[in-house]
């Protein structure tokens, strides 16, 4: 469980940041990504965390 539950997000946004930040490589994208959503940038860096972790575990799964 991340902080991200403790959001008034709903899943499908929840789901969609999660991607985003996933996805991220540029400086300055998870700034523009908190003001997007309304996030703290900790929150993010766990989600991301999270996120990849999850992907990682699925994958390994499938092989």
């Amino acid at each position: 469980m991340t902080s991200l539950n403790k959001t008034p997000l709903t899943t499908s946004q929840k789901i969609e940041c999660a991607a985003k930040v996933v996805a991220m490589h540029e400086h300055g994208e998870k700034t523009q990504l908190s003001q997007e959503y309304n996030l703290s940038r900790p929150t993010l860096y766990e989600l991301e965390m999270t996120s990849e972790e999850l992907l990682r575990q699925h994958f390994e799964l499938c092989e």
